[in-house]
């Protein structure tokens, strides 16, 4: 069990692997593959990590736009990190 994306090792890429094709196998079992969906995964408290073990969240069935409203000053952070 990995808690968080920061615990990721270099023996967990084939099962983080795995996961993304289950949420591709997912999405087409839904009927959502052609037409769009998203896939999240939170990490730590500010996150919005609640459950402490690596998982993806897959969102879809309408149009998603933008999900995330960032804080005004992110847009500083960004530019000071490029």
């Amino acid at each position: 069990e990995i808690p968080t994306v920061n615990d990721m090792e270099e023996e967990d890429v084939l099962m983080m692997g795995h996961l993304f094709l289950a949420a591709k196998q997912i999405a087409k079992q839904l009927n959502i593959d052609n037409s769009g969906y998203r896939l999240i995964m939170n990490c730590n408290k500010d996150g919005g990590q609640e459950v402490f073990y690596c998982h993806l969240h897959l969102v879809g069935g309408c149009p998603l736009g933008r999900i995330l409203k960032l804080p005004k000053d992110s847009k500083k952070l960004m530019k000071n990190t490029t």
